[in-house]
């Protein structure tokens, strides 16, 4: 994939992370935010710091970089962007139940039914952004080397 079309994909990971963000904000302020919605904020919000950095690094990397890594890379991207619409259709879900609920405890409710899918959606955020980690290490290490 060429660096504009991977700039392209990340900048689309990003938003869609800011949506989650944006999503995650409301529930919190609907009701006592439990500790999975703590937790999703800071793993999408690292998420998003991760591809800030590696929006920075693709311009670089073209010259620098071969094809196979980038591929690497942007395989990367893809999953991460696939479990950020996952997130992202798992809270609009449980967001369409909050405005028809009468209360809090109700809320929490909805939102206790869906906790197993909302830790397997944290654990696959940590994994993405582990995964991006290393890519962007092991991307940048060679360049890390020539300026030593």
């Amino acid at each position: 994939m060429d660096p504009l079309s991977l700039t392209a994909s990340i900048l689309a990971v990003f938003t869609a992370a800011q949506t989650g963000i944006s999503s995650l904000r409301k529930l919190k302020a609907i009701w006592k935010a439990p500790q999975e919605i703590e937790k999703l904020l800071e793993g999408l919000s690292g998420l998003q710091d991760l591809l800030q950095e590696i929006i920075i690094y693709v311009p670089q990397a073209q010259h620098a970089t071969n094809e196979p890594q980038m591929q690497i890379l942007t395989r990367r991207v893809k999953t991460a962007g696939i479990k950020v619409t996952e997130m992202n259709d798992l809270l609009t879900n449980v967001s369409s139940h909050f405005s028809r609920l009468a209360n809090a405890s109700q809320a929490r409710l909805v939102w206790l039914q869906n906790r197993n899918k909302v830790k397997a959606l944290q654990e696959d955020l940590r994994d993405v952004k582990l995964d991006l980690g290393m890519v962007m290490n092991f991307l940048t290490a060679p360049s890390t080397f020539a300026v030593q």
